[in-house]
């Protein structure tokens, strides 16, 4: 999933037979694997602000 895309969901996805969370790999411009979760509240809150750090350095623009 593309980052961008992943910002604005509210709540993790997961599949609604048996309330399992889905892992989120989460994708770079370029399509390569920045990080994964199944906890992506958790990741937006304490992770993505590290992420961002290293995606605006290499991704600039």
């Amino acid at each position: 999933m593309k980052l961008n895309d992943a910002l604005t969901l509210r709540d993790h996805p997961r599949k609604l037979e048996v309330g399992v969370f889905v892992r989120l790999w989460l994708l770079a411009p370029d399509q390569k694997r920045l990080a994964s979760t199944n906890d992506f509240a958790d990741l937006k809150a304490r992770g993505y602000p590290a992420l961002r750090c290293q995606i605006k350095a290499k991704y600039a623009g």
